[in-house]
C-alpha cells in the first residue's frame, strides 16, 4: 500500500474513532431518566414528560417525619423543576398521597380510565397545572388540588336516584343539576342509607360553593351536614324545601341565596351563620306573618314594648328583659361598662354593647358571629348565645318562624 493510500486510511479510522468517543458521551435520545417502582416504571423525556405505565397504584408519600416513604424519596422528585407534562397509562390504579406535589413547573396531566383516586395533596402546589384530563367517576381526595388554577370537571357521578347528577370542581363548587329531589340521609346507625353513603361526603373539606340547578326540587337532610368549609350556596327557585339538618354545622356558611318561600325544616341552617330564611319585609312594622317568635318549654315568650328580629347576620336578637324571666334568669345593666348581664346563680354571662365577644366567667371569652346592640333605646342581645349557655337547645322552626328553646332532657 502506498504512503497516501496508509495516510488516507489512517485518516478515516480516526474519524471513525472521533464519532464513536461522541456518541458515547451523548445523552441517551429515548428518556432523559427513567426508573422502575414495583410494578410500574417511570420515563422522563428530553421534552419534559414524564410517564408512568405499568399495574398498580402510585404510592402515598408524606412529608418528612410523617411517614415512610417521605416525600423526598419520590422517585422523580429530583426533576420537578423538569417535568411540564405528566402522562398516567391505562394499569395505573391511584395517584397517591403528596406524589406530585411542589411540581411548580407542571403544566398538564392525562389520567388514564383506570385511575380510580387522586391522592391527599397529590397535585398541591402545581401552580402551572391548567389542563387535566381525568376520568369523571374519579375520587379527588382531600385538598389533591389545593392551589392549583386548573379549570376542569375533577369529579362526577351521574344517575343518581331522582335524576340528579352532580359535579366538583377544582375551585371548590359543587353543582347539583337534573331532576328530582336530593335525598335524605341520617347518621350512621339511624336510617339507611346513612350520613356517610352521601355521594359527595368525602369531599367535605373542599366544598366552598354550592350551587343547586333548576329542576331539582328538594335538599335532603343532612345532604351537607358538617360541610365546615362551605361558604356560599345558590339554589335554583325549582327547590321547595329544604330538610332537617341540611346544613347544620355549616360554620363558614355567611352567604345564602334560596327562593322565595322555600320551606326550611327543623335545623336546617343550625350553627350556620348565615340565616337563609327569607327576610322580613323592610318597613319599620313587619306584617304578623313576617313576625318572629320565641318559645321556651313550648309556652310562646309575650313581647310588651318590643319584638325580636333579625339582625344583618342573621341572627335572633332578643328584648332581654322578656327573654331573661322566660329562662328564669336574673337581667342587669351596667351602663358604665354597657354591657348586659344574665345570671343563674352563680353562673352569669355579660354582652358588652358592640362586641362580637360575650363573657362568661370561667369559660372566658365566646366568641359570637354578631354583638349585642341597643336599638330604639331598647337592648338586644343574640338569643341562641344566651340560651345554651344556660344549657337550653335552640332549634329554628321555619315554618312558624320561631325560636324554639327547651331544656335539655324535656
Amino acid at each position: 500500500m502506498s504512503k497516501e493510500g496508509l495516510s488516507m486510511k489512517r485518516k478515516i479510522l480516526s474519524t471513525i474513532l472521533a464519532l464513536c468517543l461522541l456518541l458515547s458521551l451523548a445523552p441517551a435520545a429515548s428518556a432523559a431518566a427513567q426508573g422502575a417502582l414495583g410494578s410500574l416504571s417511570w420515563t422522563l423525556s428530553d421534552d419534559g414528560t414524564l410517564t408512568v405505565g405499568g399495574i398498580g397504584a402510585i404510592p402515598d408519600y408524606g412529608k418528612s417525619g410523617e411517614a415512610s416513604p417521605t416525600i423526598d424519596e419520590r422517585p422523580w422528585g429530583k426533576y420537578r423543576d423538569a417535568v411540564t407534562k405528566l402522562v398516567v397509562q391505562n394499569g395505573v390504579t391511584r395517584i397517591g398521597d403528596r406524589a406530585f406535589q411542589g411540581f411548580e413547573k407542571l403544566e398538564s396531566a392525562e389520567l388514564a380510565s383506570s385511575v380510580g383516586s387522586v391522592g391527599i395533596w397529590a397535585f398541591q402546589n402545581c401552580y402551572a397545572l391548567r389542563n387535566v384530563q381525568m376520568p369523571s367517576d374519579v375520587a379527588i381526595e382531600f385538598g389533591a388540588f389545593r392551589s392549583v388554577p386548573v379549570e376542569t370537571r375533577l369529579v362526577s357521578a351521574d344517575g343518581m336516584p331522582g335524576g340528579v347528577n352532580w359535579s366538583l370542581s377544582a375551585a371548590g363548587t359543587l353543582t347539583v343539576s337534573g331532576s328530582g329531589a336530593i335525598l335524605d340521609y341520617n347518621r350512621s346507625g339511624e336510617a339507611s342509607p346513612t350520613i356517610d353513603e352521601r355521594p359527595w361526603g368525602k369531599y367535605r373539606g373542599s366544598v366552598k360553593r354550592l350551587v343547586v340547578r333548576e329542576g331539582v326540587t328538594r335538599i335532603g337532610s343532612r345532604a351537607f351536614q358538617g360541610f365546615e368549609a362551605l361558604e356560599r350556596i345558590v339554589v335554583a327557585d325549582s327547590v321547595g324545601s329544604v330538610g332537617v339538618w341540611a346544613f347544620q354545622n355549616c360554620r363558614a356558611l355567611a352567604k345564602a341565596e334560596l327562593p322565595d318561600g322555600v320551606f326550611l325544616d327543623t335545623g336546617a341552617f343550625r350553627d350556620a351563620p348565615v340565616f337563609a330564611a327569607p327576610a322580613p319585609a323592610n318597613d319599620d312594622t313587619p306584617a304578623e306573618d313576617d313576625a318572629i317568635h320565641v318559645a321556651v318549654n313550648g309556652a310562646e315568650v309575650q313581647w310588651t314594648d318590643a319584638a325580636p328580629f333579625l339582625d344583618e347576620n342573621g341572627r335572633t336578637m332578643v328584648p332581654l328583659r322578656a327573654v331573661g324571666d322566660a329562662l328564669g334568669l336574673s337581667v342587669g345593666w351596667d351602663d358604665g361598662a354597657r354591657e348586659a348581664s344574665f345570671t343563674d346563680g352563680a353562673k352569669a354571662i355579660f354582652f358588652p354593647i358592640g362586641s362580637t365577644e360575650a363573657r362568661a366567667g370561667l369559660l372566658g371569652t365566646i366568641p359570637m358571629d354578631t354583638a349585642a346592640v341597643i336599638v330604639d333605646g331598647r337592648t338586644y342581645a343574640p338569643v341562641r348565645y344566651l340560651a345554651e349557655y344556660f344549657g337550653y337547645t335552640v332549634d329554628w322552626d321555619g315554618v312558624s318562624r320561631t325560636v324554639v328553646i327547651e331544656s335539655k332532657g324535656e
